[in-house]
């Protein structure tokens, strides 16, 4: 009998189709907007952050939140040390901070983190930040599932968080459906 608990994984459909598979899956999932996220840690040595775009809920009690980490990020071994991180929703108008920490020189990076001892780093101006301790970590393919556990929780509500829809950043439009 199989349990119905346990994780299924499903297989290509026929070698060959993986290529295509693969380019379907990725221009189907940059149709789904998103918030952007830069997810920072210090390990004590040195400020470490990336930005993300896979990052979500998990629970309410406990509070928990979890973000996908490349295996290749160099904020990877970093967290690991750290055991704490935060994770900022970027604002509107914050388009070249979620550049610089997906692609520019860690030094330029760090120079925009405000640093405290015993703290995660916090970036300054953002929607929201949330403040975690490592609660699990997952592997998944060629990512981490990282979830935390929310110590401190701050928000701007009159700021609007900046998107990432269709491999583009961009302003949230809301238009009420009623």
């Amino acid at each position: 009998m199989t349990d119905p608990a346990a994780p299924t994984r499903m297989s290509a459909a026929a070698p060959g189709a993986n290529e295509q598979i693969t380019r379907s899956f990725k221009d189907a999932m940059a149709n789904i907007a998103s918030g952007v996220t830069i997810v920072t840690a210090d390990d004590g040595t040195q400020a470490y952050g990336a930005t993300i775009s896979s990052f979500t809920s998990v629970s309410l009690d406990p509070l928990l939140i979890l973000f996908c980490l490349n295996t290749t990020s160099r904020l990877h071994a970093p967290l690991d040390r750290a055991g704490q991180f935060n994770v900022h929703v970027l604002a509107e108008g914050q388009q070249a901070l979620a550049e610089l920490f997906a692609f520019g020189p860690l030094e330029e990076r760090t120079a925009s983190l405000e640093r405290a001892p015993g703290r995660a780093p916090e970036i300054a101006g953002t929607q929201a930040q949330f403040s975690c301790r490592i609660w699990e970590k997952h592997p998944a393919g060629d990512h981490v599932i990282v979830i935390g556990e929310v110590s401190a929780v701050r928000f701007d509500p009159d700021k609007a968080p900046l998107i990432w829809w269709r491999r583009q950043l961009g302003k949230h439009h809301l238009t009420p459906l009623a």
